[in-house]
Parts: structure tokens; sequence; C-alpha cells
């Protein structure tokens, strides 16, 4: 068996979850490669897409937000493009050169443009169709034009959204409501206080600041809101990749202890040592939060998807949001000093958290593969 993983290079969380399908994968002795859908039809546009939505992301957030809404307006136009021509037009006959080459008994889609190429390929009959066709979802709305696409199956992150899908022409036996992959080491829980140490941290409470791979968010305020709060605990600031904020941020003056941290690759112990995470509501980091079982609140937002993100953690009770009438320290001091609040809030993350979606997507995977494999030749089933 072998399985060919799309991704898309927009943000790191389709790349994530490609990673922790592999993982997977791999873990069980399959053969598995992962690809960069654009970077490898055309690394121009694979460049120009990942640097537009860091920028967009960034410096014109009001901008993406309207992209966005105007990209879910127009699916509701009967003469609108249809997208994965467009797509498939442009990138589909180097894709159909891969899939030649490297002979995949499945392929797994964790961008809605693999995706889109894929369906190109397979109405225009050069897609073999015994191949098995997932497409991943990694956010709690689903993004636009995933309607133009024909998978096999969609994953998604939670089976509170199977109507939205319904509504959208999606049918029941289409939609696979496991959750978004993620790494199995989100899975693993470790103890707080051996975590801390790991860490080279006190055993007082810790809140985790994280701003996503980008360093969005307005830190140095929510430095400053924290500072003021009357609770004792220390603070880690992971500024990702912005080099200028972990500078910004080294140079303030504060009276609670900060650990300030550029890039890491550790997460989930910072997770596993956290009383309080404080993030924006990234697909993939909010199910990391959900699956580690650590109390969120949700302070910045990249306008678009994640707003959808956020509301869907709020209505659930798995998370709290910040706003002028509840400002971050009061949203921290709820969480350390209330502990009914807390738990129940953890609670709630228990039941919606997924925390094996990786492992159950590769295991439907297996199954399905061999499906078709007797189908093609009965004499296996005997």
């Amino acid at each position: 068996m072998k399985v060919l993983v799309l991704s898309v290079t927009a943000g790191y969380g389709h790349n994530i979850a490609a990673q922790a399908i592999m993982e997977q994968f791999e873990k069980k002795g399959i053969e598995c490669s992962m690809v960069d859908t654009l970077k490898y039809a055309s690394p121009v546009a694979a460049t120009a897409l990942d640097k537009g939505y860091l920028v967009m992301g960034k410096t014109m957030p009001k901008a993406n937000n309207t992209i966005y809404k105007s990209f879910m307006k127009s699916l509701k136009e009967e003469d609108r493009s249809d997208q994965a021509k467009i797509y498939g037009r442009l990138f589909g006959a180097k894709l159909k050169e891969l899939i030649d080459e490297y002979k995949p008994d499945a392929i797994l889609c964790t961008h809605v443009i693999a995706s889109m190429i894929l369906t190109y390929l397979k109405r225009k009959g050069r897609l073999d169709p015994s191949i098995y066709l997932v497409g991943i979802n990694t956010d709690y709305d689903l993004h636009p034009f995933w309607e133009d696409t024909e998978m096999d199956n969609i994953v998604i992150a939670d089976k509170k959204m199977k109507y939205k899908l319904l509504k959208r022409g999606f049918s029941w036996d289409n939609i696979l409501p496991i959750g978004i992959p993620i790494s199995e080491k989100y899975s693993i829980h470790n103890d707080k206080q051996e975590a801390k140490k790991l860490l080279g941290l006190n055993e007082t409470p810790l809140v985790v600041v994280m701003g996503g791979s980008m360093g969005f968010g307005h830190v140095i305020k929510r430095l400053r809101q924290l500072d003021a709060c009357p609770v004792d605990f220390q603070i880690v600031t992971i500024c990702g990749n912005n080099e200028a904020l972990e500078k910004k941020v080294r140079n303030i003056s504060t009276k609670k202890k900060v650990h300030v941290y550029g890039f890491v690759n550790n997460v989930h112990e910072f997770m596993d040592a956290a009383d309080c995470f404080i993030t924006k509501p990234g697909g993939l980091t909010s199910s990391e939060c959900l699956a580690k079982n650590v109390p969120m609140i949700i302070s910045d937002c990249i306008p678009g998807v994640e707003y959808v993100n956020r509301a869907f953690l709020v209505n659930q009770g798995a998370a709290v949001v910040t706003s002028e009438h509840f400002p971050l320290d009061e949203a921290v001091y709820d969480i350390l000093t209330d502990e009914g609040f807390r738990e129940n809030m953890k609670h709630i993350q228990h039941i919606i958290a997924k925390p094996n979606a990786a492992k159950v997507l590769c295991e439907i995977t297996e199954q399905e593969v061999q499906k078709r494999k007797n189908i093609e030749d009965p004499c296996l089933e005997e």
C-alpha cells in the first residue's frame, strides 16, 4: 500500500496536519510521501500564496476577512466559476506526472486547492478510479470551494459541523467527523510539575502566550495586561518567527517573570506545563489545546475562518474569548482562581477533543484501500 499526502503551504497548519498523517502511516510501516502541491507544480505560485497569506494576516487582517466573506458569498452565485477547473488547468498536468510516477493507492489532501486539482483530473478521466481520495478540512468551519471537489470522503473537525456540510450539498456518507489530524504527542499527558521542571520553569502557575507561527497578535499589550493581574504566576511568551516581536518582548519591563522564546518545536511540552494557554484560534492549535486539555483563552484572531473557529470553541464552552468587557487579566484570574470554572471548561474540552484523529484516518484509509483491492480481485476475499 502506498499513500500520497498533498499539502499546500499557506501558514503552517496544513503541513502540520499532513505530517501528523505521515507519522501514523510510517508507524504502521506503510509507504507514505508528503508533497507541497503548489511548490511541486509551480514554485512561483506556491511562494506567492504563502507570502500573501502571511502578509495579509499580519498587515491587512481586515482585507483577509473581506476576501474570506466574498469567497463564502460567491458560493451562492449560480454562475460562479468552477474553481476546480481553474486550478486543474493551471496545475493538473504537473500533478498528474507525480501521481503516475508514485502510483499511490490513496491520496489525502490537507488543502482544498490540492483536492480541486485532483477533482479536475478525475472529471477528465485522467485519474485511476481505484485511488481512494480524501479531503481534510483543517478548521472548525468548512473552507470555501470544497463544494467544487469530488472526494470520496471529507474529514471535518467535529460532528457538530455536519449540518453545515449538508446545507452546502454534501451527503451523510461523504463526511468523516473524526477530527483534524494532529501529532500523536498531543494525545500524551505528562505531569504538569514535571513538565515545568523539564522546561526549566519553577512550580508557580504558568500562563503561556502564543501568537502562532507568525507571532501574530497584540502580544506586548497582552503582557502588560497579564502583569497587572494580582495572581502570582509566571509567563511564557512564544513569538514564532517574528524576530522583531521577540526583541520587543525581551526589552519590556515586567513585575512577573517572563520567559521569551522565538520559534519552538515543542509546543506540546509547553501545553503540558501550562495552567492557561492564550492563543489565536487556528484549527491545528485549537485541536492541540483540546487534546492536551489545557484551559484556553482566545485574545486575538486573524479575521476570516478564525472568527468561526472562535465562535465554535466559545459556543461549546471549550474556550473563553477576551473583549473590552472581559479583558485578558480578568479571564486569567477566573481560570486560575475558580476551580469550578476551570474544570468545567476542561470537561467540555475532553468531550470534543479528537487526539487520535490521524490514527483513525490511517485505519479508515487502510480499510478502504483493501476493500477496493478486493473488488478488483475477488479472489482476495477467499
